[in-house]
């Protein structure tokens, strides 16, 4: 949140608001931090939710912050602030040498995972979607070809427009509503490696 905070003098608050969701969703591939979320969501969760993994309750301490966030109509989107898309490579430089504060997260954090925490609240017109169909038409593709696999809110356009859509067991209920499909194992669990297993296995029968 720093490179925010200096070059475009958004509230450093303000600024961790923005990034907290998306970073907390790339701690997720962290057990030991899944671990800690769920130790939270024990100690406070008290609204009748019936979590019972540590996946589950992490996911369900994620949206919750996502719904605080909303609910205090803080901006989730750089477009707000004036930040021009073209900004992108400058963002993920100058975050990646706040080396003193990257050390202390969970998970190692490396240019490209900046880069695709950053993408996730770029201005609008830059997204998963946009970038489906622009692979598409470079390799001359239809959409309805397409085969996407989603686990948050941010998935569920280019879920919407892709050939057949996938929503791992532990995505939000709207994302799994939206879903042609369900997996049966969460992120954590391997849910992308094992659907593409059962995609090869299909093949080859």
């Amino acid at each position: 949140s720093y490179p925010l905070g200096g070059k475009y003098h958004i509230a450093h608050g303000v600024s961790n608001a923005i990034l907290l969701v998306p970073v907390m969703k790339f701690n997720q591939g962290d057990p030991a931090f899944c671990a800690r979320l769920a130790a939270a969501y024990d100690r406070c969760c008290h609204d009748g939710s019936a979590c019972q993994t540590v996946e589950e309750k992490a996911a369900w301490l994620v949206n919750k912050m996502d719904a605080i966030v909303r609910r205090l109509e803080i901006p989730t989107s750089l477009q707000s602030f004036g930040v021009p898309k073209e900004d992108l490579e400058g963002l993920v430089a100058a975050g990646m040498q706040v080396t003193r504060l990257l050390v202390n997260n969970m998970r190692p954090l490396t240019a490209d995972d900046a880069r695709s925490i950053y993408l996730e609240i770029m201005p609008g017109g830059v997204g998963k979607a946009t970038g489906m169909r622009d692979l598409c038409a470079l390799l001359d593709e239809p959409i309805e070809h397409t085969i996407v696999i989603g686990d948050y809110y941010n998935d569920l356009e280019i879920m919407k427009e892709a050939g057949h859509s996938v929503a791992v067991a532990n995505a939000p209920a709207e994302v799994k509503a939206t879903a042609d499909e369900v997996t049966i194992c969460s992120c954590t669990e391997g849910a992308v490696g094992e659907y593409l297993y059962s995609l090869i296995r299909k093949a080859s029968e």
